[in-house]
C-alpha cells in the first residue's frame, strides 16, 4: 500500500507513468527517484521495489547506485527531486506526529480517569 501510494505521488510530480516499459529519460529518472524514495521510507526490498514498477532487483540496484550521479548532472531533476523528497517525508511524518498525538491524549484521558476514580471514592467515603 505504501509503494502503490509513492507511485502514485511521484507519477503526479514529475508527470510520468514510471510502471510503463519505457526508457524515456524522464520516466527512467522518475523511477530512479522512486526507488530512492521506497529504500529510505520502506523497508521492502529492492526485488520487490522492482517488481511492483515491472522491473527486476538490477534495475534498482542499477538505478540507486547512479542515482547521486542524476542529480549532480541535472539541476532540474535535482530540484524537483527535493521537492517530492520533501513533501513524501513530511507527509510520513505528519502521519507519525497524528498517531503520537492520538497516544498522547489516550494516556492523558487514562490519568484523567484515574483521578476521577479517586475523587469518586472520596465522595463515597464521605457519605
Amino acid at each position: 500500500m505504501v509503494l502503490n501510494n509513492l507511485i502514485k505521488r511521484v507519477n503526479n510530480h514529475f508527470d510520468v507513468d514510471i510502471t510503463q516499459n519505457s526508457r524515456r529519460r524522464e520516466i527512467v529518472m522518475a523511477r530512479a527517484a522512486f526507488y530512492w524514495l521506497a529504500r529510505k521510507k520502506t523497508r521492502h526490498t529492492t526485488t520487490r521495489i522492482g517488481e511492483i514498477v515491472n522491473r527486476d532487483h538490477s534495475s534498482v540496484i542499477y538505478s540507486m547506485n547512479n542515482f547521486e550521479n542524476w542529480l549532480n548532472c541535472d539541476l532540474h531533476f535535482k530540484n524537483e527531486f527535493e521537492k517530492l523528497r520533501k513533501i513524501v517525508f513530511n507527509e510520513l511524518s505528519v502521519e507519525d506526529l497524528m498517531k503520537k498525538k492520538v497516544l498522547i491524549k489516550y494516556k492523558f484521558l487514562k490519568i484523567a480517569k484515574n483521578l476521577l476514580l479517586v475523587e469518586v471514592d472520596k465522595l463515597k467515603k464521605e457519605l
